[in-house]
C-alpha cells in the first residue's frame, strides 16, 4: 500500500472562525494528511499549500512586514531544497489591502513560477491571472469553492430572528454582510436604498479595514432613516446565522470580484442574491444558480426584486465540498507523481 501523501497547508484550521473554508476543505479529505503549516512541518510534508500568500506581505508595521517577508522566504528556499511541491489557490488576483505596491508586484509577477500547480475558484480567475501576471505554460485546474451547507444548517426561523435583531418582523429585509472595502459601495447601497419608499429594511453588518475615512462615511450615510440598522464591527459566526436567518435577499453591489465567498454563503441559506454581472459570479450562477443581476451601476432601482425574470433556482449541493475535497486531493496526487 502507497503512503498516504502529507500537505502542510497555509493555513490549514487555524482561521476556521474568520474563514471556514480551509477548515470545510480539509476536513473532507480521506486519502491525504493535512497538517498546519510551519517551517518545521516542511520536513514532514510531501506537498505546500499557499491560499493567501499575500498575508505575508501586508502588514503596517514595517519591521513585522520583514519579519514575515524573512520566513516566507525561509519556507519556499527549505520547500526547494527538499524538493517539495508547492500548490497555490489563488484566491485574490490581487491584494485587497497593497501596503507594499512593488513588493506585492514582484511577488505575484513571480511566486507562480516557483509553484508546481496553481488551483483556480473559476474560470474568469485563471483567465485573468492568465492575461494579467502569469506568463508560460502552468499545470493548473479549476475547482470551484464549496459551499456552506453545514453551516446554514443551524438557520433559525425568520421571525424569530428578527425577533433577535429587534427589527419589524413584517419588514421586507435585504442584508449587506461581510469586510467592508471601498470598492464593494457600501455607502451607495445606504444612499440608493433611502430613495425607496416602503417598509422595507436593511442591514448593513461587517468590519471597514483599514480606512477610517470610509468608516465615517457609513456611519453618516446611516443616520437619519430608521429603516437601517448596521453592525459595523466583527460579525461574529452566531450572529451572522441570525441575520442570514432573518434576511430576504443579500446585496452585493461591488464594482469589483473575482470570487465571493460571502455570496456562496448566502446561497447556502437559500437567500437569492442582488449582484452585478461581473468576474466569476456568472460562471457561479450557471453552476449553482439564485443571483439576480442588475444592468449597468447599481441604484435604487437594482433593488426592485420585480425587475428580475427566470432567476435560477438555487441548487447548492453541486458545490458540495466532497466533490471539491476529492478532486482538491486528486490534484495533489497528480502534482507529486510529475518529477
Amino acid at each position: 500500500m502507497s503512503k498516504k501523501i502529507t500537505v502542510a497547508a497555509y493555513p490549514a484550521f487555524s482561521n476556521k472562525d474568520k474563514n471556514p473554508y480551509n477548515h470545510l476543505l480539509y476536513t473532507n479529505m480521506n486519502d491525504v494528511d493535512v497538517v498546519e503549516g510551519g517551517v518545521l512541518n516542511i520536513i514532514y510534508a510531501d506537498v505546500l499549500h499557499f491560499h493567501w500568500p499575500e498575508l505575508f506581505l501586508n502588514h503596517k508595521k514595517k519591521h513585522k512586514f520583514f519579519g514575515k517577508m524573512i520566513i516566507l522566504l525561509l519556507i519556499i528556499i527549505i520547500a526547494k531544497i527538499l524538493r517539495k511541491k508547492i500548490v497555490w489557490t489563488v484566491h485574490n488576483l490581487k491584494p485587497h489591502e497593497n501596503l507594499y505596491k512593488k513588493t506585492s508586484n514582484f511577488f505575484y509577477n513571480n511566486f507562480y513560477k516557483i509553484c508546481d500547480g496553481l488551483l483556480f475558484l473559476s474560470e474568469y480567475s485563471f483567465l485573468q491571472a492568465k492575461n494579467s501576471w502569469m506568463r508560460g505554460g502552468v499545470f493548473y485546474k479549476v475547482i470551484p469553492h464549496g459551499n456552506y451547507s453545514s453551516v446554514s444548517a443551524n438557520k433559525i426561523q425568520k421571525n424569530s430572528a428578527k425577533k433577535l435583531l429587534g427589527v419589524p418582523e413584517d419588514s421586507f429585509m435585504y442584508l449587506y454582510f461581510g469586510m467592508i472595502r471601498r470598492y464593494k459601495n457600501v455607502p451607495k447601497l445606504i444612499n440608493e436604498f433611502k430613495k425607496i419608499k416602503s417598509n422595507s429594511i436593511l442591514y448593513i453588518a461587517g468590519n471597514v479595514v483599514n480606512d477610517e475615512n470610509l468608516s465615517r462615511e457609513i456611519k453618516k450615510s446611516i443616520s437619519g432613516d430608521d429603516r437601517i440598522f448596521s453592525k459595523i464591527e466583527y460579525i461574529s459566526d452566531d450572529y451572522l446565522n441570525i441575520l442570514l436567518s432573518a434576511c430576504d435577499v443579500v446585496v452585493v453591489p461591488f464594482s469589483d470580484v473575482a470570487n465571493s465567498g460571502s455570496v456562496i454563503m448566502a446561497l447556502s441559506y437559500g437567500k437569492n442574491v442582488i449582484a452585478p454581472k461581473i468576474g466569476g459570479l456568472p460562471e457561479l450562477n450557471n453552476i449553482v444558480g439564485g443571483i439576480m443581476f442588475y444592468e449597468n451601476d447599481f441604484s435604487c432601482e437594482s433593488l426592485e426584486l420585480s425587475k428580475y425574470k427566470d432567476v435560477k433556482s438555487i441548487e447548492i449541493d453541486n458545490i458540495s465540498w466532497e466533490v471539491v475535497s476529492k478532486n482538491t486531493e486528486n490534484f495533489y496526487i497528480e502534482i507529486c507523481a510529475h518529477d
